[in-house]
């Protein structure tokens, strides 16, 4: 199975694992839409990507949605998540895998706004993710059937005012990593030194707690 995300120019890119008994992978595409952000995305792309010879087919496009720029599958990639730049909510995606369509299941409130990367957990019940505007990390429950739960922690971020006058004022997380699967995670935050989040393993599940930088 292959998993991989790449960060496109304005884009988030996922690839899912083959077809059984094909050479096909499918690739979603995000973008940023508004005007706001300069903007000329029109929603996620979905594409079949045939392993063997390299060629793209477009297979979907879901549209009415407001700058979906970062992705996220599940680790059984039977879900797709994506966050909304300049928003406070994450959309869920059931996936088929037959045809690789997307379809929606919903969305749930983030605690923040313009949510950036994100992740899921090992288990695949959590998924953490960064709002950049809010400097918070927040975690939200995934229900057996994919669809997501509103944040149920959102931890804020402290940081020193950096350099730039505008956009280093507080902190702003861009990236969460999962690391040590099932225990911490590690976010990178523009405008302060890095911040680090360990997961915690006593009840209540799917808990964050603020930890020194490493």
């Amino acid at each position: 199975m292959l998993i991989t995300a790449v960060l496109g120019t304005q884009a988030e890119r996922a690839a899912a694992q083959p077809s059984p008994g094909t050479t096909a992978m499918y690739a979603y595409v995000g973008s940023f839409t508004t005007a706001q952000r300069k903007a000329r995305g029109d929603g996620i792309h979905v594409y079949r990507a045939d392993s063997a010879t390299g060629a793209w087919t477009h297979v979907q496009h879901i549209g009415d949605l407001v700058n979906p720029s970062y992705l996220a599958l599940s680790r059984d990639q039977r879900f797709l998540y994506s966050v909304h730049g300049d928003e406070d909510y994450v959309t869920a995606f059931a996936l088929d895998p037959a045809t690789g369509q997307a379809k929606l299941l919903n969305r749930a409130a983030t605690g923040g706004k313009n949510g950036v990367r994100e992740a899921v957990d090992p288990s695949g019940k959590f998924l953490v993710m960064a709002n950049y505007a809010s400097g918070s990390v927040a975690v939200l429950a995934i229900a057996p059937d994919g669809s997501l739960k509103d944040q149920h922690q959102v931890v804020q971020l402290p940081g020193d005012p950096g350099p730039h006058k505008v956009e280093q004022m507080s902190s702003h997380p861009t990236t969460s990593y999962l690391i040590r699967p099932a225990v911490s995670c590690w976010c990178r935050t523009r405008g302060s030194t890095g911040s680090s989040c360990s997961a915690s393993k006593a009840p209540p599940a799917g808990s964050l707690r603020p930890s020194k930088v490493p």
